[in-house]
């Protein structure tokens, strides 16, 4: 389903790309060509990782925290590491594309061969008969989580419009200040509680 997904938005992505660049990004008509090598390498590269994702979901459910945090931290060095290497290098967006692009490659390629070890071969016995029940569960289910996500992203900047828009600009600014601080105790805090989801969720009550 998520492949099915990703290959129907990166396709509409990767064919309106010249719109996308101009009129939603507003990118310079100057530096169109760069970005389009920039932007194709970054839709390929998100199609991996989202891919992934599922592979890592499954390694974490089965308590290997620690595997997916290590080659998360492969990943932040190498996509970070990198950039700052090209650019001291003096390249420019297109080679910084194709870094991003080789980093989600070597990333997709250590969780997959990982997920294999971990969980063994795909079984596809029964899917079938319960593909339909499964898809829209499933799909109820990332609706609701995607809802959520885009809520908690339009809170902050639209909260900010108000205060600025109602109180005064000042006041955003120590609004920016506590929502860091909220940030940082909430982030403590899951990560904390993040080892013990796997065990909750193999519950049967």
């Amino acid at each position: 389903i998520t492949g099915l997904f990703l290959c129907i938005l990166s396709f509409l992505s990767l064919y309106f790309n010249i719109y996308i660049l101009l009129n939603i990004l507003n990118v310079p008509f100057i530096y169109l060509d760069l970005s389009r090598k920039l932007y194709f390498c970054l839709i390929i590269s998100n199609s991996f990782t989202f891919l992934g994702i599922t592979f890592s979901a499954v390694i974490d459910s089965q308590q290997k925290i620690f595997l997916t945090n290590t080659l998360q931290m492969i990943y932040n060095i190498l996509y970070s590491g990198s950039i700052i290497v090209i650019i001291l290098m003096g390249y420019s967006l297109d080679v910084i594309g194709l870094s991003i692009l080789f980093t989600s490659l070597v990333w997709f390629v250590l969780i997959t061969i990982s997920f294999f070890k971990v969980w063994g071969r795909f079984q596809f016995e029964g899917l079938k008969s319960n593909f339909l029940r499964i898809s829209k569960k499933q799909i109820s289910y990332g609706l609701k989580i995607y809802t959520s996500g885009l809520i908690g992203l339009l809170y902050e900047p639209l909260t900010k419009i108000i205060i600025s828009h109602f109180i005064g600009i000042k006041e955003v600014g120590y609004f920016d200040i506590v929502l860091k601080v909220r940030n940082q105790l909430q982030g403590l805090i899951g990560k904390i509680y993040y080892p013990i989801y796997p065990l909750i969720a193999q519950t049967k009550e």
